[in-house]
């Protein structure tokens, strides 16, 4: 993390500090500065600038947690939420989608695309089973 990351984490950490007025009961959570992505961390720029010669003339379209290397090596960037006005919105037939195959394989059933999905995936929600009812502050999900 660069110090101006880090600059930008404290600078958030502090105003949730004032906005809590010193209310006991605020609970101010410090980031890991060294935290990562394991997702992210399954793609990396060289590997990606390699399958990218495989397939010409596929668009590079990259989910948002994508690291800042892999994003400039992508054509676009998506979240989400996004994900499948983005990859409708292209141009084109061939889409490598990097680095998330399940949410790939997910707009491949939503669009008639041809999608090369790279072989990443988060180890945490791939834990998370349809019949698991996941509790929020305010309710359930």
């Amino acid at each position: 993390m660069t110090n101006s990351e880090e600059a930008t984490i404290l600078r958030v950490k502090e105003g949730v500090r004032r906005k809590s007025r010193g209310n006991v009961s605020s609970l101010i959570c410090y980031p890991d500065i060294n935290a990562g992505c394991p997702m992210a961390d399954m793609v990396a720029a060289e590997r990606l600038r390699r399958r990218k010669e495989e397939i010409p003339t596929a668009t590079v379209v990259c989910y948002i947690d994508s690291s800042a290397e892999v994003k400039s090596e992508s054509d676009v960037c998506c979240t989400s939420a996004n994900v499948v006005k983005v990859i409708e919105s292209l141009d084109t037939r061939e889409i490598l989608f990097v680095p998330d195959q399940y949410l790939g394989h997910y707009i491949s059933a939503k669009t008639d695309k041809k999608m090369v999905l790279w072989p990443g995936f988060c180890p945490t929600h791939i834990k998370i089973h349809p019949h698991i009812k996941i509790l929020v502050i305010g309710g359930e999900v």
